[in-house]
């Protein structure tokens, strides 16, 4: 991290590799929010990414209290970004406007953050998903888990469990495959970043436990499930970085024993949108991974087309 954020816009991507120009992090000014920061900039660093820092005040929240309370937590937050500047300025040598932006904006914390991610060409928005408690919090994960559902780009969510690792210089990639056209797309990002990053991938899906009439069948079930995940890959891995589980039980803790026993450094996930009731189940499962993951997590939208680098 010696070189200055301008000086990283020199850094150029292979053919295969993900382009991300412009990152989007959010802050609350939580004590997670340094973490969040430092992760995001890190990664600005090995993208030559332009970062852009935002905090959102939830003014109708503040509002509720009164006037004063408004005044004093907008003059809070300036005072707050007039910090990290110092802190930006310090620890990267950049200057605000060039090297980096710092933005503050007011209302519904998701929409404004996925209005300024659009507005500003945003190609990866990175979160958390807890923030400070009471009145002033921004990030909890209801907020973050709005923001994944609906962002149009990728999300990079790093939960209060996540190891402190540069999650775009990872090198062991968990990916969860349910064989939607969701996971399919994030299957796709994830063969990206590991050609891009020589990152060893391990693609697992998870089978709600059947009765079954024997082992053997299960056996056999497992090898054809393997069989399709390394086929969904295409030989865009080479194979002696991928690896390829089928497991039967719970999705949420066979997936997070996963991530432990892989110690992975970063888990993609496929979300999309069901109607109804399953729509609801769909997400929690989502959720709960990016809640409880030991590393950050991913987000990739069934109709999020992540850009390649050269386009």
């Amino acid at each position: 991290m010696g070189r200055t954020v301008a000086a990283m816009a020199t850094a150029q991507l292979t053919a295969t590799g993900v382009s991300i120009r412009n990152v989007l992090i959010t802050t609350d000014f939580s004590r997670q929010s340094s973490e969040i920061m430092r992760a995001g900039m890190d990664l600005c660093s090995v993208y030559g990414a332009h970062p852009y820092i935002l905090y959102v005040l939830p003014r109708d929240e503040f509002m509720l209290a009164g006037f004063e309370a408004y005044a004093a937590a907008r003059d809070a937050a300036r005072r707050d970004l007039l910090e990290i500047e110092r802190e930006l300025s310090a620890k990267y040598d950049g200057v605000e406007g060039r090297d980096y932006d710092l933005l503050m904006t007011e209302g519904d914390v998701s929409e404004c953050i996925l209005d300024c991610a659009r507005e500003r060409n945003i190609d990866l928005i990175v979160v958390g998903t807890h923030g400070r408690s009471g009145l002033s919090k921004a990030l909890l994960g209801s907020v973050a888990e709005r923001i994944f559902r609906h962002s149009d780009i990728p999300v990079l969510t790093i939960g209060p469990y996540a190891h402190p690792r540069t999650a775009f210089d990872a090198r062991r990639i968990l990916v969860p495959v349910d064989f939607t056209p969701a996971s399919r797309n994030s299957a796709q990002y994830a063969c990206r970043l590991a050609q891009e990053h020589h990152s060893n991938l391990t693609m697992i899906h998870v089978m709600q436990d059947p009765q079954r009439e024997s082992l053997a069948d299960v056996e056999c079930l497992k090898r054809g499930v393997e069989q399709s995940l390394a086929e969904l890959v295409h030989g865009d891995v080479d194979a002696g970085r991928l690896k390829v589980r089928a497991e039967l039980g719970a999705v949420v803790p066979r997936v997070l024993h996963a991530a432990v026993d892989e110690n992975a450094d970063l888990m993609i996930l496929g979300v999309h949108n069901y109607p109804g009731l399953l729509n609801r189940l769909r997400w929690q499962v989502a959720y709960d991974l990016v809640r409880q993951s030991p590393c950050p997590v991913l987000t990739v939208r069934e109709r999020c087309n992540p850009k390649k680098s050269g386009n």
